[in-house]
């Protein structure tokens, strides 16, 4: 007996000597099981889109000029990656697969620095589950760098160093702009919040001699903070801008900003057209009322309840005991959700959301830094809300960056309860029991709510087989083109073969500058010239841009390839396929020729 408890004292002791160690493994343990998916699954339209823009870049074409979807900025970030990979392989196979793994390294790396930067002040275990959370959701389940990843992956980086440095030097602060710097690359519209920033500044500068200001305000609205944070801004913004005008004239960036937003997808705020919405909250509100409506009208009214009652603090045991059962609530109602909407599971930092604000809200000793950690999420989505256009999903994503709150504030209120603080001594003793005994629950429904959230692609339901995701599903792998070395079953591999067989008849006619009239966007890294199109991202709502895209006869395409098949979603694409070739008909002249997986329509320049 005794030699047991000697053990488990060992046991206890060498977790704690080497708590930091194992905690920086456990993560990496967690980054394997993401990597591990990267060799799974076809390439959704969405993945390929983003790294076509800094391809067709390196192949000769304009930022802001040959492209013209706004969501662009990004391929600035990518170019040097893409660049090195082209270089060293000579040809663009396997390129999905590398991304992939690029893409994994950075969320890693991100986690592993939110463990650092939270690990000094909430404690080792707080540090870790931050970590861990953060590194598990990935927006819409895309492992890959896009605009929405590398701008989360940026912001995150920025509200730890400016909320949880222990002390904000200027190496750290010019660090800081160059990081906010590259978030505007990839958001463009993030540049709003410099601009408050800096009104906020100034006005702090006249004001500043007035009493009342806490030291934190003092710390940020600084005068020195605001400048060393300019100069890492104007240091990325110097080298963005060398790289854009060796591309194109002032004047043509001036004249072809119109194009950026006279798509379908993409519009400025508050326009009669197109799907971006400035009130993103409404959206996500909406969105999630539809997929959980009994744990949402719940909860809002919960909340409402919470801040008017300003004795909460006297009854926060009641007040967590029945937050903790509506996010049972949610959890369950979203997991049913998930087997008939896909999208539901993007909904998870929600859940955990709710969580995070009751327990700031309930902690006695309020943490300011943690409060600025949960706002920045908040601003995070609105500004996304300029330029996405999927916000009925997608913005929820800013809930992640406030999370990083969660397992801080949760630690800290657990710590705080103590018997006395409510009701009569005769009650306490039952309710601090059933008080802990949720703690354990709730963290088993949400630890399996985050996971089984962002390991979708393990699982061997009808979504993950049509993407060829699942590893009961994926029984071959691919050998040649873009996609190489990634694991798909094998009706995915067919089609896919059989593309490339399209391409290569294209190929045998010397046509380089080809327009791919179907939502396969990895197409184009087949070819040597750039996209014959104003952008890769195709869809029909934007024919008419077509007609001003082809005034320039340079842009003019040899070839139009329409495919018959949809090589994501699993329905018939025939249908639709007759109407592209149709409308390409009649603005070409064209001889068809009928591939395996579409129409060759070899076009007639003249």
């Amino acid at each position: 007996m005794l030699t047991q408890t000697n053990n488990s004292n060992s046991l206890l002791h060498f977790i704690k000597k080497y708590q930091n160690l194992l905690s920086v493994f456990v993560i990496l343990l967690f980054a394997l099981t993401v990597l591990r998916s990267a060799f799974y699954g076809i390439s959704t339209p969405d993945e390929s889109f983003y790294l076509t823009i800094p391809y067709r870049l390196i192949k000769g074409d304009a930022l802001l000029a040959d492209e013209w979807h706004a969501s662009q900025f990004s391929a600035f970030l990518l170019y040097l990656p893409m660049k090195v990979y082209m270089m060293i392989t000579g040809s663009t196979d396997g390129m999905l697969l590398y991304f992939r793994c690029v893409f994994v390294f950075c969320q890693t790396a991100v986690s592993l620095f939110t463990f650092g930067k939270l690990r000094k002040k909430y404690g080792t275990l707080s540090a870790l589950i931050s970590a861990v959370i953060f590194l598990l959701y990935v927006p819409e389940t895309v492992n890959m760098l896009d605009y929405y990843t590398m701008s989360l992956m940026g912001f995150q980086v920025v509200t730890l160093i400016l909320f949880c440095s222990e002390k904000l030097s200027a190496p750290k602060l010019i660090f800081c702009g160059i990081v906010f710097a590259c978030v505007v690359i990839a958001q463009p519209f993030n540049c709003l919040i410099y601009f408050l920033y800096t009104a906020a500044v100034i006005i702090f500068e006249i004001c500043r001699k007035r009493k009342g200001f806490s030291e934190l305000t003092k710390l940020y609205l600084a005068h020195k903070t605001w400048a060393y944070i300019t100069i890492g801004i104007i240091t990325v913004a110097a080298v963005f801008s060398v790289f854009l005008f060796s591309q194109l004239t002032f004047k043509e960036f001036i004249d072809n900003i119109g194009n950026l937003f006279g798509g379908h997808d993409h519009t400025l705020p508050f326009a009669e057209t197109g799907k971006t919405d400035m009130f993103s909250y409404i959206t996500i509100f909406k969105s999630v009322e539809n997929i959980a409506p009994l744990g949402f009208y719940a909860v809002s009214l919960f909340l409402l309840l919470l801040l008017w009652d300003k004795n909460r603090l006297k009854r926060r045991s009641l007040w967590l005991l029945v937050t903790f059962i509506l996010i049972i609530i949610l959890v369950t109602e979203n997991c049913i959700s998930s087997f008939q909407n896909f999208a539901a599971i993007l909904f998870k930092p929600y859940i955990l959301f709710i969580l995070t604000f009751v327990c700031l809200v309930l902690t006695k000793e309020k943490d300011r830094k943690l409060y600025m950690i949960l706002w920045s999420g908040i601003v995070y989505i609105f500004f996304l809300g300029i330029i996405s256009q999927a916000l009925n999903y997608v913005g929820v994503i800013g809930f992640v960056i406030s999370n990083t709150a969660l397992a801080p504030s949760l630690i800290q209120l657990y710590k705080e309860f103590k018997p006395s603080e409510s009701y009569e001594s005769s009650q306490k003793n039952s309710v601090t029991p059933t008080i802990k005994l949720l703690c354990f629950i709730s963290a088993i429904v949400i630890s399996f709510d985050v996971i089984s959230g962002t390991s979708i692609k393990f699982i061997d339901d009808t979504t993950a087989y049509a993407f060829g995701r699942s590893t009961l599903s994926a029984d071959t792998v691919i050998e040649k083109g873009p996609l190489k070395g990634i694991h798909v079953n094998s009706d995915v591999k067919n089609e896919y073969n059989s593309i490339l067989s399209d391409i290569e008849t294209i190929k045998e006619n010397s046509c380089e500058r080809v327009l791919v009239a179907g939502l396969i966007p990895w197409i184009y890294f087949s070819f040597e010239e750039p996209p014959a199109a104003f952008t890769t991202w195709y869809i029909e709502e934007e024919f008419g841009l077509y007609e001003e895209y082809y005034k320039n006869e340079e842009k003019i395409p040899q070839c139009i390839y329409v495919p018959k098949i949809s090589l994501y979603w699993g329905y018939d694409y025939t249908g639709i396929s007759e109407s592209h070739k149709e409308f390409f008909s009649q603005m070409f002249t064209v001889e068809q020729t009928d591939g395996k997986s579409g129409y060759i329509l070899f076009a007639d320049n003249a």
